[in-house]
């Protein structure tokens, strides 16, 4: 770098610099979306596993299952499936793509399956008397739930295991911006100091009588150019 100037050489301190506090900040952004996402996650799976429960008893011909308020778990698919649209909202397209590119793009897959599979499920439990669960009805709903519950199960482990990826990389992405700092500070100082301490030692040997000192010059920069 020394055929750079002081101004040059500040330059891409000061674009490393604002490169590491965004990767920072949007890693900050990332991990933050992840915790959101995990409440979500329970969220979602907690009405799936009260559709399931009912279907449950609906099928075992339980007492309870003819008190079920078909409206409130209509109410239960849609709100499972009002969860799963963060998937889409909550991250930019270009957070998406970096997902996918780190080969995680599950998280959003899984998340648009059981959209559509809880979309058909509310349609269905809407269309249906206001109270009571036949067993008719609950066996004819079995696959479908059995399917939104195995993807909101894979979810969990899915998303934890990209949040964990998404933290070690942030973490390396940090540690290399912040070498890449310490390197470009070192390298200013040295710019910087360097010319001046070899500017004092002339002046020193002037002040002595001594005219035949010279200034090695090194480098193209600003301070070089005035010890030259």
């Amino acid at each position: 770098m020394q055929s750079l100037t002081l101004k040059r050489k500040f330059q891409i301190g000061l674009l490393i610099v604002s490169l590491v506090g965004l990767s920072v900040l949007w890693g900050v952004r990332i991990l933050g979306k992840t915790a959101e996402f995990h409440y979500h996650e329970r969220n979602h799976l907690d009405a799936i596993l009260k559709l399931e429960f009912a279907r449950t008893l609906a099928e075992a011909g339980a007492i309870q299952a003819a008190k079920t308020d078909m409206r409130k778990l209509a109410a239960e698919a849609r709100r499972a499936h009002d969860i799963t649209l963060h998937a889409d909202s909550d991250l930019f397209k270009i957070e998406e793509f970096a997902f996918r590119i780190f080969g995680f793009g599950k998280v959003f897959d899984l998340a648009r399956e059981n959209r559509s599979v809880l979309a058909s499920l509310e349609r269905r439990l809407s269309a249906e008397p206001l109270q009571g669960m036949t067993r008719e009805f609950a066996s004819s709903i079995t696959e479908e739930l059995k399917q939104a519950s195995k993807n909101a199960e894979e979810f969990g482990p899915v998303l934890a295991e990209a949040g964990s990826f998404a933290r070690y990389l942030i973490l390396s992405v940090s540690f290399l911006g912040f070498g890449l700092i310490a390197v470009i500070f070192m390298n200013l100082r040295n710019a910087a100091l360097n010319p001046l301490e070899r500017c004092l030692t002339i002046a020193e040997c002037i002040s002595n009588g001594d005219l035949t000192s010279k200034i090695e010059v090194k480098g193209s920069d600003e301070l070089s150019q005035v010890n030259g």
